[in-house]
């Protein structure tokens, strides 16, 4: 599924253009050509995208610093936003309002306000504003618009980075201005590697200019002296844990952007000799003249970006065209019908619409009584794995037959027996749209899909209904147990959990949880072997390899053993050479389930990079 590179390509190619980025922004000649004292100029910002120092030095240059005022909008900076505009206006300087998205609800007040003054000639109005639906449409008529998008690539931020440097002014011997270009680098990375959520974050992370200006302060203040080599360890754990590390929130997140300071920021990559390399034919140079690092990157590092940059597996792209594809379908197709059935029942447009969904739920029951069975009670048992798993059954009957009591009663709004509910309207608007109702994601946060939701969800009902009837006959733990079977496999292990704290007498805190790919190491255990396990990011046998350009985006794992162990007693692997990966419930990385140990060879650092994780499903 090519989708987004095909398109790209189509457009390109059609259109007679060499590329779909927009050019570059020119602030000098907005200002010189179009802009008046009487029309704000409103300058809509991408994802990420911050025009503050390309605005303050076009100001700098313009007017001077002192006749410049930007304001960040926040609780509490209406007035402050008033005063400024009256005075900027009375005495021809320039106001910057930052924000204006977050505070939808004060616009009003401030464009009433700009309608009453008497403007200077000299007087400009810029203002920022991330899109939002509810900006007022006056003040967008009445404003000079455009968008700033920074253009996406290593390349181009790393040039990005070296334009404000050097507007700015970058100074010092070899040390600093390496430790400036390997910082320059990592806050490409981290920005760039968001064009792969989530394989590459988990989710987006708001890397910007200031965690960058940041960054650059301490690297400057820790090379003051330029024959010093600075502590490495204490400048990684300030990017760790006060720059860049305290926006991130997933662990295993952290965990990437500790590998990256690892890799770059130590004495054998910063040095006043040259020869250490950022990646393959990326050389940092030994140079104290600021042109040179200029130079490096439009000679050595790629216009276009490539996984191994990143340290990412060469196979990604496979995995974003299917996340892209998926999207863009999904855009277009409520491009397609979203406005047309907002609230409006048409019996007949429900029905070619609706019938292909309940004609799906029929035939998945038609073998099944789930859905109309009695609602079984829960188990008391000595057994933990027995009783949880008695508990996921009624889940999963309740659930069966809430989303049965829904569905019968919109095909009954089809067959025009009844008249639908505002409950049945909503629902038929997702369903029409191709997404999974909010209420049934309410109960058990599936697929997005209400396709595979329906699937998925007869298909975990009748493997738990099996899953209690092996428990019950205490064969369970004698075979591989697929986690995918369960609604929350979460909950499963934590009955091991407990199952293991009663046979060893031992309280649950006192135990932790291992993992073998091998359950000999695990010999003496109360082992649990999970099957049907999948693996994104590496190929996994008996150590981690690298995939191939043209590998699928998942990989079949070998069987895990898991079980618990004493907290104190060594994992199963030594560190210097496996690394802990997630586990998660599916692809979109949202449900961690637990975290796996696997061997990994003698660079940890690469897997972290590389995101290596393991899911129970490969959609």
């Amino acid at each position: 599924m090519n989708l987004p590179t095909d398109t790209k390509k189509n457009l390109t190619f059609f259109a007679g253009i060499p590329s779909i980025n927009p050019p570059p922004l020119d602030l000098k000649a907005l200002f010189k050509n179009e802009s008046n004292e009487y029309e704000p100029i409103l300058i809509m910002t991408g994802a990420g995208a911050d025009p503050s120092h390309d605005l303050e030095e076009l100001a700098k240059n313009e007017v001077g610093a002192n006749r410049f005022h930007s304001i960040s909008m926040g609780q509490g900076q209406q007035q402050v936003a008033i005063d400024a505009l009256r005075s900027a206006a009375e005495n021809g300087d320039w106001v910057c309002l930052k924000n204006l998205h977050l505070v939808i609800a004060s616009l009003p007040f401030i464009q009433k306000e700009l309608s009453m003054l008497q403007r200077h000639a000299n007087f400009r109005l810029w203002l920022t504003s991330e899109p939002d639906d509810k900006f007022p449409p006056i003040l967008l008529q009445d404003s000079i618009k455009l968008t700033f998008e920074s253009p996406p690539g290593v390349k181009n931020n790393l040039n990005r980075t070296y334009t404000q440097w050097r507007d700015s002014g970058v100074s010092g011997g070899v040390i600093r201005l390496q430790c400036l270009f390997v910082l320059a680098w990592i806050h490409a990375l981290v920005q760039e590697r968001r064009t792969f959520i989530p394989q590459a974050w988990s989710q987006f992370y708001e890397f910007n200019n200031a965690d960058l200006r940041a960054a650059k302060l301490v690297v400057e203040e820790m090379t003051k002296i330029d024959s010093k080599v600075p502590e490495w360890q204490f400048l990684r754990g300030l990017m760790q844990h006060v720059i860049y590390g305290g926006r991130i929130d997933n662990p295993f997140d952290v965990s990437v952007l500790n590998g990256y300071l690892l890799r770059y920021f130590n004495s054998q990559m910063i040095s006043a000799s040259s020869g250490a390399e950022l990646v393959k034919n990326i050389p940092i140079p030994a140079s104290d003249k600021f042109a040179d690092y200029v130079k490096a990157i439009e000679k050595a590092v790629p216009a276009e970006d490539v996984p191994s940059l990143f340290g990412l597996p060469d196979n990604i792209r496979i995995s974003w065209e299917v996340t892209e594809s998926e999207a863009t379908i999904r855009q277009i197709r409520n491009m397609q019908i979203g406005r047309s059935v907002e609230v409006l029942f048409d019996r007949t447009s429900w029905q070619n619409s609706l019938n292909p969904i309940l004609n799906l739920w029929k035939r998945l029951n038609s073998q099944s009584t789930l859905h109309s069975m009695s609602l079984p009670q829960p188990r008391n048992s000595d057994d933990p794995i027995v009783e949880v798993l008695s508990l996921e059954f009624v889940f999963a009957v309740a659930l069966v037959q809430s989303v049965h009591r829904s569905l019968s009663a919109l095909s009954k709004c089809v067959r025009g027996v009844l008249l639908p509910s505002p409950i049945t309207m909503k629902l038929a608007h997702s369903l029409i749209l191709h997404q999974t109702p909010d209420a049934w994601l309410d109960i058990w946060a599936g697929p997005s899909d209400p396709v595979q939701y329906l699937t998925s969800l007869m298909y975990r009902a009748k493997a738990t209904q099996e899953l209690v009837d092996a428990a019950d006959s205490g064969q369970l733990l004698s075979g591989p147990i697929k986690l995918s079977k369960l609604f929350r496999p979460g909950t499963l292990l934590n009955a091991l959990r407990q199952l293991t704290a009663r046979k060893t007498k031992k309280s649950m805190d006192e135990l932790k949880l291992a993992s073998a790919w091998n359950s000999a190491l695990l010999k003496d255990e109360i082992v649990m072997e999970l099957s049907g396990i999948y693996i994104q990011g590496a190929v996994f046998e008996s150590t981690l390899s690298e995939t191939l350009a043209s590998s699928p985006p998942f990989s079949t794992a070998p069987k895990l053993s898991v079980a618990w162990i004493s907290a104190e007693s060594p994992d199963v692997y030594k560190w210097t050479d496996s690394i802990f990966v997630p586990m998660y419930a599916s692809v979109d990385r949202k449900n961690l389930i637990t975290q796996v140990q696997i061997p990994c060879g003698k660079d940890p650092q690469k897997w972290q990079i590389a995101s290596v994780a393991l899911f129970l499903s490969s959609h």
